[in-house]
Parts: structure tokens; C-alpha cells; sequence
């Protein structure tokens, strides 16, 4: 059951998925009966009626569970020719811009990484690093990746997917001992999408074994050599989804480690722009005086208010050849670990601190010395 708008486009984006997977592999889907509203419902409650199927392993059988996949891969016939669907399909919760027909597979990954990362963004707030780096995959790394799939003699078949491919989505049939997919947000796509999904560590689909089998029934895309850094690019729509989807968790720094990774690989130039122009941090105004300790307490409450989950860029000086490929040394934006506001405010004021003390120090310490110097002079006086 789903409730209210969303509810809706959950469920029936759900019957419509497995209505298709199951046309074309009635084995690897539990057929759809029926969906709808409950009656007299105030809340706008929704529900999907399917076939039953007991759930056992999860998830299933590699050598098996991948033969099935690459058959649906294989089978499935886009009703257009395109890539799409005829209506929105959902990830979790998460409505997907699945309801258009585009003759280019570029175009249509474009628009779904672009809605996730409006997604982000609306959930979690600015974060100029990321902002910077996912602009330049939306620009320059998906045609970079995607375009040669369909150009220079090159086609990709547009092919159904299930659109949510983890542990939890798959299992092995309790009766027949066959594996099956559920909670479906499908459309045509790649069918090497699916596999983003694998990448992930925290997911045990994310086992070799999995992709190896895979690929032995469903070759590689040409080009063979972009397979690895297109895994990654497709990885990056999956993990955005869920670090939406679960606030709190380090996804999002996940998501943006992956971005900066390929955007150094196809458009180191572009990267070293955007961060230079990010590397400049006005510095705080902080009174260097005996009433410190007053200051900051007045101005702690101010510090603490911030978004949590913003990180505070921190400049730092690392070459090039270091980062982005030969050059010479440069003033770049350093990512410090994920840092909120109020950590930033408080490793801030304990370094402004230790300036401080450091500068009362000095003074006690040439003090210090002047004393030596007088005194070893007189010793020398009386010696002579």
C-alpha cells in the first residue's frame, strides 16, 4: 500500500514494470493483477494486487539469476524503438523521468541524473563542491561516455530493465527454485544501467561474480575500454537516489567522490577551473585580544546554527601532476573530511586560539631571551 499523489505514481508505475517483465519473462516476475484506490479512504490510499511468491534466497543464484537477466535484457522490445516509458516509474519513493521517448540514450541518462541531483539538492540543501562537479558530468562526462555508444556505426538496443537491482529487489523462488525480481521501477534503457547498481560494496550483488556472469551472456557495449568509467557513471544515479533517501548517511560524499574521480579522467582542464574559482575563503575577522574567550561565546550560538550538512571548502596547495594530470603548482579547493558548520566553527575558533596563544607565547619567550642575553652577559663580565 501507498498513500496521497506519490502513492499513486509508486504503485501503478510498479504494475505497469512488472506487467512488462512479466510479458516478456513470466518466470522472472510476479504477474500484476490489479491496482487501484481504496474506497471511502480520507488518506488516498492505493494498493497492487500480485501473484504470491514465497521469497528465499536473496539474492539469487549468480549463474542463474544472471542468465534470466541478460534474457530479459535480450527479449525485451522497446514498443517505440526509443528509450523510455510510457509512464513514470519510481526508485523507492523517488518519482523517475521515465515518461518520454528519446532516440538518444545520452539524452534520456541526462535528464534522470539531473533530476536526482535537483533531488539532492532540494533535500540537502547547497553544497558548492558538489554543485561544481555534477555540472561538469552532466556537460562533459555523459557525452564523453555516452555518446560513442551511438555514434561512428555504434548502436545500443533499448532494452527493459527492472530499474532498482539490489539484494532486497531479487530472491529465488521458494517452490520452483528459480530467481525473480520485484518492486520494479522499470523502462528501457542500456541494459549495462542495470549494473550501476552492483557497484556498490553494500550491496552484495556487488560480488564479482555477478558482473563476470553477466557479461559472459551479455557482452560488453562498444566502446569495450569506456566499460569501467561507464559502471561508474551509472553508479552515481543509484547511490544519489538513496543518499536522498536515507539523510544522514555518506552517500552523498560517495556520490561526489565518484563524480570528481571521472570529471579528473575527461575534463581535468574544466575541474581545475571550477575549483580555483571556489578556492578563495574570506577570512573571519577575529579580535586577537584579552576578551576572546567572551567573543566566542557570544557568537558560538550563531555558528551552531548553520545546516549541518554543509561542508566548509578549506584552501590548500597540491599540484597538478598531483590531482589532475602535469602542471605546475596551484591553488586549489582541498576537500577536508565531511565537516558540518558548527565542526568547522569549532576547529576555526581553536586555531584563531592557538594563534593567539602562540602570539602571547612569542612575546613571553623574546621576553625570555632578552633576560638569557643580559644575564650571560653579566657572567661573562664577572669571568673577565
Amino acid at each position: 500500500m501507498s498513500f496521497g499523489d506519490n502513492g499513486r505514481l509508486m504503485i501503478e508505475g510498479e504494475y505497469e514494470s512488472l506487467k512488462a517483465i512479466h510479458a516478456v519473462s513470466p518466470d522472472f516476475a510476479p504477474e500484476p493483477y490489479a491496482w487501484g484506490k481504496y474506497r471511502n479512504d480520507e488518506e488516498d490510499t492505493y494498493f497492487l494486487l500480485a501473484e504470491y511468491r514465497e521469497v528465499g534466497e536473496q539474492p539469487p543464484n549468480p549463474l542463474r539469476f544472471t542468465a534470466r537477466l541478460a534474457e530479459l535484457h535480450k527479449k525485451s522490445v522497446s514498443p517505440t524503438g526509443k528509450f523510455g516509458f510510457h509512464i513514470i516509474t519510481c526508485h523507492a519513493k523517488l518519482p523517475q523521468i521515465t515518461d518520454c521517448w528519446e532516440d538518444s540514450w545520452e539524452v534520456l541518462y541526462k535528464k534522470q541524473l539531473a533530476h536526482m541531483v535537483k533531488l539532492d539538492e532540494e533535500k540537502h540543501g547547497d553544497w558548492p563542491e558538489f554543485q561544481a562537479v555534477s555540472r561538469l558530468v552532466l556537460e562533459k562526462v555523459i557525452p564523453r561516455l555516452l555518446r560513442p555508444l551511438q555514434s561512428e556505426g555504434r548502436s545500443i538496443k533499448p532494452c527493459l530493465v527492472q530499474g532498482d537491482m539490489w539484494d532486497e529487489n531479487t530472491a529465488t523462488d521458494m517452490d520452483t527454485g528459480e530467481p525473480f525480481v520485484f518492486d520494479a521501477g522499470s523502462f528501457y534503457a542500456h541494459n549495462e544501467y542495470e549494473i550501476g547498481n552492483w557497484r556498490a560494496p553494500r550491496h552484495r550483488l556487488s560480488d564479482k561474480v555477478y558482473v563476470k556472469n553477466y557479461r559472459r551472456f551479455f557482452p560488453i557495449s562498444e566502446p569495450e575500454d569506456d566499460w569501467d568509467d561507464r559502471n561508474l557513471l551509472y553508479s552515481l544515479r543509484f547511490d544519489l537516489g538513496a543518499a536522498v533517501l536515507i539523510p544522514g548517511c555518506n552517500l552523498r560524499q560517495i556520490v561526489k567522490d565518484g563524480m570528481t574521480t571521472l570529471c579528473k579522467k575527461f575534463c581535468p582542464q574544466e575541474l581545475i577551473a571550477a575549483t580555483e574559482k571556489m578556492a578563495f575563503v574570506p577570512s573571519l575577522e577575529f579580535p586577537i585580544d584579552e576578551n576572546w574567550d567572551e567573543f566566542e561565546e557570544h557568537n558560538e550560538d550563531e555558528n551552531i546554527r548553520q545546516a549541518d550538512h554543509l561542508l566548509v571548502p578549506v584552501r590548500g596547495k597540491v599540484t597538478q601532476a598531483e590531482e589532475f594530470g602535469e602542471g605546475q603548482a596551484k591553488d586549489v579547493l582541498v576537500d577536508p573530511p565531511f565537516e558540518s558548520k558548527r565542526e568547522s566553527g569549532m576547529r576555526v575558533r581553536r586555531s584563531r586560539q592557538m594563534e593567539h596563544v602562540g602570539r602571547k607565547g612569542s612575546k613571553k619567550a623574546q621576553k625570555g631571551r632578552r633576560r638569557g642575553k643580559q644575564k650571560a652577559k653579566k657572567r661573562t663580565t664577572i669571568k673577565r
